[in-house]
């Protein structure tokens, strides 16, 4: 993010800043909303005249799939950067427009083995990595404690998939995973359904479905979610419960498998190709449910769902802030 004032080229002054005083939840909601390419806000401050005293541009420029702001749920200060030979090809394919650019550079000089396992691992990278070591070369060696702090700000900047990988009880702990189930259960009835839900995580959503549902296949494509959801459902007793990898991209099921398919915080990076994909697998007479499917903003997301036949309405996330739940009947 980049602020500039009309009074400085360089930044906003301090003066100025203190006159600024936005909340955590305000501001992530206005930046959800926001077009994916980027923009400019502008904010102005007015006397008790109505005349303009100060008018601050602030820029703004970030990828459509990483429209947040990085996840804290752990901390991450004292973990090996080797940590990232933990992460799944499709986590790293999310690395460009989401993790810093010169900090990588210099965290990967420092560690050639996970720039090795990057380029194995995931090699639609290569190209973006090449530009980033070249783009960040430096003729000055960097100091230990450099290293280590710019180790420190990629493990922070990709919070949640540190999480998933090491600790996904921290991230089933949530608030935000806390909403009340008849937000979902009110929408159809699972008696007797085969259920997917694509982008299962801890398994919020299929340990709910499982309660009436004939059988919920939970869609994972994180290896340590699917093994956390496999044995939290044993540690339930819940035998309908069948976990396997997969996107919402390309979910492995034939054409009209599902009476119901889900998907939460999932939605969104390509919304055609997800749409399809949901709606090929789910029979005529089904639902298709995105609960959470948006953030409680008019924004593009929003406008595609309901442009393509979606009904929606709100509920909180308690404690934490509203969002948006979309269904369509399958005809």
């Amino acid at each position: 993010m980049i602020l500039a004032s009309e009074d400085s080229n360089d930044k906003i002054r301090s003066d100025i800043a203190d006159e600024f005083c936005f909340s955590c939840r305000e501001f992530y909601n206005a930046m959800c909303g926001l077009q994916r390419n980027g923009g400019v806000i502008i904010i102005s401050v007015y006397d008790v005249a109505g005349i303009v005293t100060h008018s601050v541009h602030i820029w703004y420029f970030f990828n459509w799939r990483v429209q947040k702001m990085p996840a804290d749920w752990m901390d991450v200060s004292l973990l090996s950067f080797n940590t990232v030979l933990l992460l799944e090809s499709v986590q790293l394919s999310w690395f460009p427009g989401w993790v810093p650019e010169a900090q990588l550079a210099i965290s990967l000089r420092a560690n050639p083995n996970v720039e090795w396992y990057l380029r194995h691992k995931c090699p639609q990278l290569n190209e973006w990595l090449d530009d980033v070591m070249i783009k960040e070369e430096g003729d000055q060696p960097h100091s230990p404690e450099d290293i280590r702090q710019a180790e420190i700000d990629i493990l922070k900047s990709i919070n949640d998939l540190i999480v998933y990988v090491v600790s996904p009880e921290v991230y089933d702990s949530q608030p935000f995973l806390k909403w009340n189930p008849d937000e979902l259960t009110s929408l159809i009835d699972f008696s007797g359904r085969r259920v997917v839900d694509i982008g299962s995580g801890t398994g919020k959503i299929a340990l709910i479905a499982a309660a009436k549902a004939k059988a919920v296949y939970a869609v994972e494509p994180v290896a340590n979610l699917r093994l956390y959801l496999r044995v939290k459902a044993v540690d339930l007793g819940l035998s309908n419960i069948f976990v396997l990898d997969g996107l919402i991209t390309d979910i492995p099921f034939e054409d009209e498998f599902a009476d119901i398919s889900i998907g939460g915080y999932v939605f969104g990076d390509d919304p055609d190709e997800e749409l399809q994909e949901m709606l090929r697998i789910t029979k005529p007479g089904g639902m298709v449910i995105l609960c959470p499917g948006n953030d409680d903003q008019d924004n593009e997301r929003h406008s595609f769902l309901v442009k393509n036949g979606f009904e929606w309405s709100k509920f909180e996330e308690p404690g934490v802030r509203f969002v948006r739940k979309y269904w369509k009947k399958i005809f």
